[in-house]
């Protein structure tokens, strides 16, 4: 019997988190969304504040939404262009591409943009925010516990409402999201595990891999703008951005609530069967 209603698979740069995805693909049982699904990083850091009790002024607020609502859609083309140059330009360039990650990302994505792989996504997310608008003009007023269940409430029915476009009526498939919750949403300060709290139906796997193995096959990929840098520099750029992340997450790491998986990518490739079986007593699926 199905443990949750909605799986999502998560890692870092280069952990490994495809092969576990195209593993799950195997599953009858489960539906996975083509590409990776992205426009968390707006949406939880709401919803890190709002649990918390912190109000979001306007200007914040709007803007989120803004990149919410469009994230994966096509940039204009002159803008195309202009980083499809810079992109090939060594050197100095890098600082200037580092300024508009934002924009890369979604030139990235626009190939696959979400709303023609999931029709409704964008009136999806609107709705979504329409109800954070409400939540935050009367969050004084609730306690933590009021908030969590408001909170989980909207997500569960965005997820609902966007799987609806992707999942055939009443198949009993459960949709599975790449990326939907990475580990950096979920880890987002230390000792506390907010988007597991509010996501309860909602099972969240988390892949990591040697950090060595890692940093290798993103210079091998030409990922993340290292590959401009020289080695000592992109070592250093490396440590920089990974360490403390990876510290607070391996840490948390040790104790999981019952909604959060962690999967080696090691084990995935030299323990298979085992790790296989783990995964599939975690989502309640069978072989």
């Amino acid at each position: 019997m199905n443990k949750f209603r909605f799986v999502t698979v998560g890692g870092s740069v280069s952990t490994g988190s495809t092969p576990l995805i195209d593993m799950l693909r195997e599953y009858t049982e489960l539906k996975v969304v083509d590409g990776e699904f992205r426009p968390g990083d707006y949406l939880y850091e709401l919803a890190a504040n709002f649990y918390k009790g912190v109000r979001v002024n306007t200007a914040t607020f709007n803007e989120l939404k803004r990149h919410a609502v469009n994230y994966g859609d096509r940039p204009t083309l002159p803008l195309a262009v202009y980083y499809k140059i810079l992109i090939r330009l060594p050197g100095p360039v890098v600082k200037i591409l580092n300024r508009h990650v934002s924009d890369m990302s979604r030139l990235m994505l626009a190939k696959r943009g979400y709303e023609k792989r999931v029709p409704g996504y964008k009136a999806a997310t609107g709705m979504l925010f329409e109800r954070l608008a409400d939540l935050d003009s009367r969050l004084d007023k609730l306690s933590r516990e009021q908030r969590t269940t408001v909170l989980t409430d909207c997500f569960e029915q965005y997820f609902e409402t966007v799987s609806a476009s992707y999942v055939e009526k009443n198949s009993g498939q459960i949709p599975v999201y790449d990326q939907m919750v990475n580990p950096h949403n979920l880890y987002s300060k230390p000792g506390e595990m907010i988007m597991a709290r509010l996501l309860p139906t909602v099972a969240i796997i988390v892949v990591t891999r040697d950090v060595r193995d890692q940093y290798c096959d993103i210079i091998r990929k030409g990922k993340k703008r290292y590959h401009h840098l020289e080695p000592a520099e992109r070592v250093d750029r490396y440590i920089n951005e990974y360490n403390r992340r990876y510290d607070d997450m391996h840490r948390q790491l040790k104790d999981l609530p019952e909604n959060v998986l962690h999967v080696r990518f090691e084990d995935l490739i030299f323990h298979y069967q085992d790790t296989k079986k783990r995964v599939e007593e975690f989502l309640g699926i069978q072989e």
